[in-house]
């Protein structure tokens, strides 16, 4: 319990490996954990031994509520972030900031209600001319690279000016950059005050099995790539097997490719917008893009429970296909194009099944 003591839970003022944090239970304070680059080079600057990057960090099954500046602040080799629920951010910044990893996880975890302009989930790299720790883990031109973020809930609150989760840099002015990442498996439900779910500023990143409702949200979109300024142009950008789902009268594009982005495949995706108009595909400046196998629908019904006791739009499965499970018929079903390396759907089930693979993330 931090009322009325603005300082981190967890803070580590020094280098240090192998460190498991487990089932802790933290709320009202300035941070709940806080293992950033910046807190090393304040360290560093005061002279004394060098300290290096931390390596080798689990946080485990542990809750975070109210800090009001980060819930947790991270940059770290190896990093295993597992089954926490972080909620209610008051005042500043994102619910998870990720500075620097080499080989991380972030998986099953529950994030909500980031503050106003905040997020959920922020990954980018070190300033890639950084001299300092910040740019020294891997020597200067260091980058974030080889993370998984797979499993997650992300659900948007009432806060404006919210991207839930954004791989890129902080700002347009400093070269950050993320490459080799795969997200998959996580569930969006964006709130009133979303204005995207995901963003992507990176390079190689395989965005798959996802789900995104983006129903009463300000952004009616739910994935956009993107060169943001300092950074180098993007490229080989993989999206397959996703699902968009938006109940709101508007206009929904469930992927917006902007300018600087090249070689992209688009491949498998499901989207609907029953009360609307829209597309799976918006392309705005990127270059080499392949779509295949996608499918719009404005069929209701089309997004329903997901889990048990879980129920939001109509009541209907994630899929496609003709009177399969709720009878809907969603017209002509494209055909799937062999090659996109997605073996299992959303719940784990083997694809394909009967030797057909159905589109979008539920495989029946």
């Amino acid at each position: 319990d931090g009322s009325g003591f603005p300082l981190s839970a967890v803070e580590g003022i020094g280098e240090s490996i192998h460190e498991t944090l487990l089932r802790l239970f933290i709320h009202d304070v300035a941070m709940c954990f806080n293992d950033s680059v910046p807190l090393l080079d304040i360290i560093n600057s005061r002279g004394g031994s060098p300290h290096q990057i931390w390596d080798r960090k689990t946080m485990q099954d542990s809750t975070c509520l109210r800090a009001n500046v980060n819930g947790a602040v991270q940059g770290t080799r190896r990093l295993a972030f597992l089954g926490n629920y972080l909620s209610d951010m008051s005042n500043l910044a994102h619910l998870h900031r990720i500075g620097f990893v080499v080989k991380g996880v972030v998986s099953n975890n529950t994030y909500r209600n980031q503050a106003v302009n905040g997020g959920h989930t922020k990954l980018h790299g070190p300033l890639f001319t950084s001299t300092g720790v910040d740019g020294t883990p891997g020597g200067t031109g260091s980058v974030s690279e080889l993370a998984l973020l797979s499993d997650n809930l992300y659900v948007g609150g009432p806060n404006t000016g919210n991207i839930l989760v954004h791989l890129g840099p902080t700002n347009a002015q400093r070269d950050e950059r993320v490459r080799d990442v795969i997200f998959e498996r996580n569930w969006f439900r964006s709130g009133a005050g979303t204005l995207l779910p995901l963003l992507i500023e990176g390079d190689n990143i395989t965005i798959r099995n996802n789900l995104c409702d983006t129903t009463g949200a300000p952004g009616p979109t739910c994935i956009n790539v993107r060169r943001q300024g300092a950074e180098p142009p993007h490229s080989d950008i993989r999206i397959y097997h996703n699902v968009g789902y938006n109940a709101s009268p508007v206009s929904f594009t469930f992927i917006g490719l902007l300018a600087d982005v090249s070689n992209v495949i688009v491949q498998n995706n499901l989207a609907s917008a029953p009360f609307g108009s829209g597309q799976i595909l918006g392309i705005n400046g990127a270059t080499n893009v392949t779509p295949q196998g996608n499918l719009f629908t404005g069929v209701p019904g089309f997004a329903g429970t997901m889990f048990p006791g879980v129920q939001f739009g109509a009541a209907a499965d994630f899929i496609a296909g003709a009177g399969r499970d709720a009878g809907l018929t969603f017209g002509p079903i494209p055909t799937v194009p062999p090659g996109p390396p997605v073996f299992e759907d959303f719940f784990g089930t083997l694809r394909p099944i009967n030797g057909i693979t159905d589109i979008g993330a539920a495989e029946r």
